[in-house]
């Protein structure tokens, strides 16, 4: 079973990751701007032509963002998601 919300956020993460707006986002792929605000907001389903479009975009396997299954990652977006898991631990300690 998929986890919605975590494939969201890491829709979220490699969007951020890469600098890019909703908007610049939705253009690269040739969405709607809100279309893919949507599935970001998981308010619209992700189709299997969507999920490899947003694959191919963001240059990771389909079974990382249904699954988060890290040994799939290449070794860059490896580091920079434990770097991010890690910021994200150093900031709920701090509350």
């Amino acid at each position: 079973m998929i986890d919605k919300n975590a494939f969201t956020a890491r829709l979220k993460f490699l969007r951020e990751r890469n600098g890019w707006s909703q908007r610049e986002t939705s253009l690269a792929l040739g969405f709607t701007a809100t279309s893919y605000r949507d599935i970001e907001l998981n308010i619209k389903k992700v189709s299997i032509d969507d999920l490899v479009s947003l694959a191919e975009l963001f240059n990771v396997p389909e079974e990382w963002l249904l699954h988060g299954r890290q040994e799939s990652l290449r070794a860059d977006v490896k580091k920079d998601i434990e770097a991010h898991l890690e910021k994200l631990k150093s900031q709920l300690t701090q509350m």
